[in-house]
């Protein structure tokens, strides 16, 4: 090979790198400003815009402790409960809320909006997208006072699921503990919202009762694994201890139930729960949400004194269940 060919080859392999180093480059930029690729936001972006009533709403001028921005498509039904949720919940609090409508499809009547918050309707939508990082409509963020990203997610989380407990913890400094039911150590006759529990005690002949509140089931996730040793527990321990799950009827009929104990593969008994403890679920679901007041297991002896009760803020179920391995045939 002549020497000729040689720096041809390497003009040619240095072309080559050239032009793969500049479609390199050319993806960064691209993933950096092109808000489908999803890319994290990490603090609040400068930006400065006119909402609906020409009043402009700039970063620098929100004072309050936490902003939330939602990006929202107004045809989108999801996104509009969403924006409507966090605006009628927390106008009151500390937080800034502000509504991003990046289409300009009847927004006005669709959505509904509180005027107290700022709601811009975006001739640049890829612009203020590209800001946020937002990968698509029903995107939305939550920053504390330091303007750094705490929360974000998408509409399809919904309300109960996704933001609503986060914000309830930092605004209002709640946090869901198993005690706003009952109390180790207590009794469970002394709250009327367990006289579903207590009957069962009553009509028993067992030394222990476990009761499960289950507001929903998930075979795959840790709720299959909370049931499957509570039946393996009731097998081994039934002489002497009774297992009851307890299930939030608002979203089973009572038909469902005979399907539900097959296939979630539940060997003990499983029943609704009665009016005075759905109610006393539903205003802890009201606060919190559903997914918080799920898998809370209480276990009491034969007089109802509360022995252990474990859920799932406190990770605690490990020691309710060698607590039940321990149990003999004397009662507490």
């Amino acid at each position: 090979m002549s020497r000729k060919d040689n720096i041809l080859i390497k003009a040619l392999i240095s072309v080559l790198l050239l032009v793969f180093l500049i479609i390199v480059i050319k993806n960064i930029i691209s993933i950096a400003h092109n808000p489908e690729q999803g890319q994290l936001l990490n603090s609040l972006p400068k930006f400065e815009v006119k909402d609906i009533n020409g009043k402009t709403v700039c970063d620098k001028d929100i004072v309050s402790m936490y902003v939330f921005i939602q990006f929202i498509d107004s045809r989108d039904i999801n996104d509009i409960d969403l924006f409507k949720a966090i605006t009628s919940s927390w106008k009151t609090h500390n937080l800034a809320i502000i509504g991003i409508i990046t289409n300009s499809y009847n927004p006005m009547n669709n959505i509904g909006f509180d005027s107290s918050n700022p709601v811009i309707i975006s001739d640049d939508a890829n612009h203020l997208r590209s800001l946020f990082y937002a990968p698509k409509m029903g995107t939305y963020y939550l920053f504390n006072s330091e303007r750094r990203l705490i929360a974000h997610g998408n509409n399809y989380e919904g309300y109960e699921k996704g933001i609503k407990i986060e914000l309830t913890r930092l605004l209002t400094g709640r946090q869901f503990r198993a005690v706003e039911i009952v109390e180790e150590g207590s009794n469970i006759n002394n709250f009327v919202w367990l006289n579903q529990l207590n009957n069962f005690v009553l009509s028993g002949d067992k030394e222990y009762y476990l009761f499960a509140l289950f507001t929903s089931f998930c075979a795959s996730c840790q709720q299959g694994s909370i049931v499957s040793t509570l039946n393996d527990l009731f097998l081994a321990k039934r002489q002497h201890i009774d297992v009851v799950s307890i299930i939030y009827p608002k979203y089973l009929g009572s038909n469902d139930l005979d399907v539900l104990k097959e296939q979630a593969r539940i060997l003990f008994s499983i029943v609704p729960a009665d009016r005075e403890l759905y109610d006393k679920w539903s205003s802890l679901i009201e606060v919190y949400n559903v997914s918080t007041l799920n898998n809370i297991l209480i276990l009491v002896n034969r007089n109802g004194r509360v022995l252990k009760v474990s859920d799932a803020t406190c990770q605690c179920y490990n020691d309710l269940f060698n607590t039940i391995k321990s149990l003999g045939s004397t009662t507490n």
